[in-house]
């Protein structure tokens, strides 16, 4: 019985023949491409994409890998978007819904905190040498839509930003526009373009988060000496040649002292934007501009 595989990546190609996709999948236990183009869950012409259903496969194509006991077959199925549909009638197009194209995926990402947002530290108090390797799930939302002309202000007014706004249920911050580009070429002519929406979704949200840490402290103003940046020194009064944790303030931790995080009384309070450990603060940062994301009209 053929066993068929679907490699995990997809390839998108443009060029003077418009937007195709690319799938590839490998076909073993079939003695010939014959058998191979058959087998049972591969594609075959005119069959609809898996997960872009107006994309039908035009084209199917078969090689050889491996020796005639372990011959492998590669299969690449291409998909574009038919004539029929480039070629209907613009006010009917533009009426249809938004085709939406929901896919998962998965990242080896290091952390240092924990699910409570504790820092992930040694019994000193110290980050560990190797981080933390762990799965973290990636959600993306394609969305396809025919609108009235396409102009570069949609991709620069959407593209690259987080949403401002509720937006498929999420909340401000957790969804990420990645780029916003017609679905294939066009002339200026062209009455109505097919638009796809590529966004991200995390719980977490995309801003930046840093631990606080360096090789020097702030120090205030104080007689006979202006303050400000200083070397953090060793209890030998040597300067300190790794990164030294710092509170949030611009000030290393008390290594003398162990810090309560149940405690009312920590003396480590929380200031704007940070979040403060008794071993680690970490600082967040906003680096993506935002968007109103529900002006779109997607949902």
């Amino acid at each position: 019985m053929a066993e068929v595989t679907r490699h995990p990546n997809e390839t998108v190609v443009v060029d003077q023949g418009g937007l195709r996709y690319q799938l590839t999948y490998d076909i073993a236990n079939v003695p010939t491409i014959t058998d191979a183009l058959t087998a049972a869950g591969v594609p075959r012409y005119n069959d609809p994409h898996p997960e872009r259903p107006d994309v039908l496969c035009s084209n199917v194509s078969v090689t050889g890998r491996g020796g005639q006991a372990t011959q492998i077959w590669v299969l690449t199925a291409t998909y574009s978007i038919p004539e029929r549909t480039l070629h209907r009638d613009p006010d009917k197009r533009l009426g249809e819904a938004p085709i939406l194209s929901w896919r998962t995926g998965v990242s080896q990402e290091a952390i240092d905190l924990d699910i409570y947002d504790n820092p992930i530290v040694n019994s000193a108090g110290e980050g560990f040498r190797n981080p933390y390797i762990t799965t973290v799930p990636l959600y993306f939302l394609t969305v396809r839509r025919w609108e009235n002309g396409w102009s570069p202000r949609t991709m620069l007014k959407y593209g690259n930003k987080v949403n401002a706004d509720k937006f498929f249920g999420v909340d401000p911050g957790q969804a990420f526009c990645h780029h916003v580009h017609p679905s294939q070429d066009s002339d200026r002519t062209s009455p109505i373009v097919q638009v796809e929406y590529h966004f991200e979704f995390r719980e977490d949200g995309f801003e930046a988060r840093m631990k606080d840490q360096g090789f020097n402290e702030l120090l205030p103003a104080q007689a006979g000496d202006p303050g400000g940046l200083k070397p953090i020194l060793l209890p030998d009064g040597t300067p300190v040649t790794t990164d030294s944790p710092l509170n949030g303030f611009g000030r290393p931790f008390d290594r003398t002292r162990v810090f309560d995080r149940g405690n009312a009384n920590n003396p480590l309070v929380d200031g704007a934007g940070l979040q403060l450990y008794d071993r680690a603060a970490y600082l967040r940062y906003v680096v993506k501009k935002s968007a109103r994301f529900g002006e779109l009209n997607l949902e």
